[in-house]
Parts: C-alpha cells; structure tokens; sequence
C-alpha cells in the first residue's frame, strides 16, 4: 500500500514541500477558464468536417422530399378539381 503524504490527500499533487506546484484544483480551475476562451473559437477535426457534411447530405434530402410532396399535393388537389368538375357536368345533364 501506498503511503503518500497528506499534501496529495488534500488535493496537492506534489509531496515534495516547497515545489512550487500548484494544488489540482487551481490546475483545475485555469484549464477551466482556458477552456472557456476558447469555446468562442471552431476548431474542424476531419470528424466533426464529416458530421457537418452528413447533416448536410441529410438537410437536402429533406429538401428534396418536401420537393416531392408538394408535387404529389399539387397533382392530387388538381385531381380532385377535375374530378369535382367532372361531377358538376354529370349533374348538370
């Protein structure tokens, strides 16, 4: 079993006295605020360039299935009014 020091149980990470090291929590707390600058920025990895572009590819083929339903819509309300025509002159005889 490890004895370490009580310095490292209090959250140092260093047993040596004197060391200059910073406790974990401070470390902690300025890759915190680094993180934080830096969230403004985009950074593209090939992973998250091939994500986009897959939303991308999904986004038009949305697109171009609401492309498509639309031109089925038209073409049944045109359908329905020459039906309803065709109805109107059976009824009229």
């Amino acid at each position: 079993m490890h004895s370490g020091s009580g310095r490292e149980r209090e959250g140092y990470s260093s047993s040596g006295s004197g060391s200059g090291r910073k406790p974990r929590n401070e470390r902690e707390d300025k890759l915190e605020r680094e993180k934080r600058n830096k969230r403004g920025r985009r950074i593209h990895t090939d992973s998250t360039t091939d994500g986009i572009s897959q939303i991308a590819q999904i986004h038009q083929r949305k697109l171009d299935m609401i492309k498509r339903y639309e031109a089925k819509k038209e073409y049944l309300r045109a359908r329905l009014r020459g039906a309803e025509l065709h109805e109107r002159v059976v009824r009229g005889r």
